[in-house]
């Protein structure tokens, strides 16, 4: 089992290493396309509001696994990404 340790390890690595690239693409892409004399407090606002959802996020998902179960609490978060799909 310490050699499924060390893979299950080297995996969440390789997937923290490459899920959090997309920031810096993301923050560029939003400066880009705001007035250059608004970029710092536009950048900050959205860097600011995807921070608070690394934090609140699990928060939820604890006091929610907790009430009912992993299973429902993973249905419950579902609905807030699902929500960003409805046009």
């Amino acid at each position: 089992t310490d050699m499924g340790n060390l893979m299950l390890g080297l995996l969440c690595f390789l997937f923290g290493l490459s899920g959090g690239g997309w920031n810096g693409v993301f923050l560029a892409e939003v400066a880009r396309l705001s007035p250059p004399e608004d970029v710092a407090q536009i950048v900050g606002v959205i860097f600011l509001l995807g921070t608070a959802g690394l934090i609140v996020g699990p928060v939820i998902y604890g006091v929610a696994a907790a009430a009912w179960s992993f299973g429902s609490a993973f249905v419950f978060m579902a609905v807030f990404p699902l929500a960003g799909t409805i046009p």
